[in-house]
């Protein structure tokens, strides 16, 4: 299936209210209502990189959540590795 990215977004796309900005290619971060807060998630791979990732991750994902409005109060790191 050629399309595959975009028969899934329109299956998955804001299925849920409180979902205020949800997947969608070129997306890294989501923004969800909670009644009295809204909060702004965000998500990216770090690749190609090999110095200086951990400073890398929190300036990218910072850098998203500025980008759509928000205020970077907290940051959780996770890391995956293949070795």
């Amino acid at each position: 299936m050629k399309n595959w990215r975009k028969l899934y977004f329109k299956i998955y796309k804001n299925k849920r209210e409180e979902i205020l900005v949800g997947s969608g290619i070129g997306e890294d971060n989501a923004i969800i209502d909670f009644g009295e807060e809204v909060c702004i998630m965000s998500t990216d791979p770090i690749t190609g990189a090999t110095k200086g990732i951990g400073k890398l991750a929190i300036y990218i994902s910072c850098n998203d959540v500025a980008s759509s409005g928000g205020r970077t109060y907290r940051s959780f790191v996770n890391h995956i590795s293949t070795a």
